[in-house]
């Protein structure tokens, strides 16, 4: 069974870490950021998936999805 945790914003991208089961349990993470922070996204692992969107009135959007087994 494939298990998705989607990470909140403003929780933090690496909240998952403090919870030992999600950890065990989860194949996969992703989240909607900004296209101005989609490199600190990728150092961290993520990979882009899909096509830049605008998200009113914050600005353009990407999923960024990183798998974790």
């Amino acid at each position: 069974m494939n298990l998705l945790l989607y990470v909140k914003p403003r929780n933090g991208i690496l909240s998952w870490k403090w919870y030992p089961w999600i950890r065990e349990s989860v194949d996969l993470l992703w989240c909607k950021g900004r296209t101005t922070v989609q490199e600190y996204y990728m150092k961290l692992g993520f990979e882009a998936h899909g096509d830049v969107f605008d998200y009113p009135p914050i600005g353009p959007h990407i999923v960024m999805v990183k798998k974790l087994l």
